[in-house]
């Protein structure tokens, strides 16, 4: 249950950060920006625009003890597979339309719109720190930078920190915490850039209980 529970935040929520520095200078209304922050704005739009294809492996962790391991492959924009290893029966695929989260002990499927998801932040064309998003805060240091933001249009539904390598510009992983406050985070572990991904990653035909149509 741990873990279901785990997965369906990551679906459902909005996105903040786990780790208790960025958590100790939350604030409940938005930075105001300098020069400074609207520059790395612009560099982290770029870099997320630049972004193709990925396969990696992962590890997501829980504020509320969850614990999991997968591989997660993109193809941007609109498509990521997360497949967890077992025991975690759980299998995620984004299509570019919608959010597939299925169970494979239940054989049970959940279908969410993709863009009512913390991800479609990530995986549209256009990604954007701006439009629509509210910036709650920055951490910098030389090796990592990381942005916390919100939906400007629910800013009690939880926050998304996204966070990047320096030197050069890379995405790291990001920072899940839903409306209760449970905070889950996903860490990218040897990531391969621009590596062909079979298009059928991104199919749910042949699972149980999916519509033939998906």
């Amino acid at each position: 249950m741990v873990f279901r529970h785990l997965l369906a935040t990551l679906i459902l929520g909005l996105v903040v950060a786990v780790a208790a520095p960025v958590a100790s200078v939350r604030a409940s209304e938005p930075l105001q920006l300098t020069q400074q922050d609207l520059d790395d704005l612009e560099r982290l739009e770029s870099h997320l625009r630049s972004i193709g294809t990925l396969e990696a492996r992962f590890i997501q962790v829980s504020s509320d003890g969850g614990f999991a391991r997968g591989t997660l492959w993109l193809d941007r924009p609109g498509k990521m597979r997360f497949e967890y290893d077992p025991p975690v029966p759980i299998l995620m695929i984004a299509n570019g339309l919608e959010l597939l989260y299925y169970d494979r002990e239940l054989e049970q499927p959940t279908f969410v719109p993709l863009w009512q998801t913390p991800l479609w932040l990530v995986l549209k064309e256009e990604a954007t720190l701006s439009d629509g998003i509210e910036v709650m805060g920055f951490r910098r240091s030389p090796a990592e930078l990381s942005v916390r933001v919100r939906d400007a249009g629910a800013p009690d539904g939880g926050e998304l920190v996204l966070r990047f390598a320096e030197q050069p510009l890379s995405l790291l992983g990001w920072t899940v915490i839903d409306a209760q406050g449970i905070a889950t985070e996903v860490s990218l572990v040897d990531p391969l850039w621009g590596v062909a991904v079979d298009s059928a990653r991104f199919e749910s035909r042949g699972l149980p209980n999916v519509g033939l149509g998906r």
